[in-house]
């Protein structure tokens, strides 16, 4: 078990800890509103540390990068760790960007464009496989995807 081996290290918790710090501080430094690499991963392990530099960056990037910020915010805003006032503004903060995706025209790199386009067809023989073929609906598009996913995430966040 994996677990067990990694307590025969001893790594004590101070340790963990300085590692922690180590790794979010990386993935922060690596922002990007091209590659969504870092944003995705100090989402998943809820870096509440990283939410100052992701509402600073959230704001410059394509209707995609806005939305994975956007995403982001909310979810690392809902981890145990986060203060009920920065929950508050975190919220505030990502639903001030899904409401931009939808007042806005919908732009997109040619990056994004196909990472989307790419997610949606692979997404799309998915449902082909599960569903009766003659039920299939029609793939969105990248443009239809990120408004739909700024209807859920506004949805979501108004509960």
């Amino acid at each position: 078990d994996d677990v067990d081996e990694y307590k025969n290290y001893g790594v004590t918790s101070d340790q963990e800890d300085k590692w922690t710090v180590e790794y979010i501080s990386h993935w922060i430094s690596q922002l990007s509103v091209d590659d969504l690499k870092a944003v995705r991963l100090l989402s998943r392990i809820r870096a509440e540390e990283s939410l100052p530099e992701l509402f600073r960056m959230a704001l410059i990037g394509d209707s995609f990068a806005r939305l994975t910020f956007a995403n982001a915010i909310c979810h690392i805003a809902d981890g145990q760790k986060t203060s009920p006032a920065m929950r508050e503004l975190a919220k505030q903060k990502a639903i001030f960007l899904w409401q931009s995706l939808l007042d806005n025209p919908i732009e997109l790199t040619d990056k994004h464009r196909i990472e989307i386009a790419n997610n949606l067809e692979s997404q799309a023989k998915v449902r082909k496989n599960i569903k009766n073929i003659d039920n299939i609906q029609q793939t969105p598009t990248p443009e239809e995807d990120i408004v739909a996913s700024a209807k859920f995430g506004l949805a979501k966040a108004k509960k």
